[in-house]
């Protein structure tokens, strides 16, 4: 949908839901300062704290990308919370 009422922003993690409420695209990037979501359109951001580079400076930053369908999205949440620790 072309709104924020299928996002979810809990930091570090974005999450998208399907129009019946039992998918989720999940992303989440390490060094996490703000997720965020545009309303008019069907995307979701994540700005990172890592400094800025200098033009042709290379940096490098490690995300993530899950599927996940079921209804208890905070305790998959929880769980990929301990496997991005590892």
């Amino acid at each position: 949908a072309q709104s924020n009422g299928n996002k979810r922003l809990e930091k570090p993690f974005t999450l998208a839901r399907s129009q019946n409420g039992d998918r989720w695209i999940i992303t989440a990037w390490e060094q996490c300062d703000r997720p965020w979501a545009n309303p008019p359109v069907p995307c979701i951001h994540s700005t990172d704290r890592q400094r800025r580079l200098a033009p042709g400076e290379t940096g490098r930053l490690r995300g993530w990308l899950w599927y996940y369908e079921g209804t208890d999205i905070q305790g998959e949440l929880k769980r990929l919370r301990s496997t991005m620790d590892r």
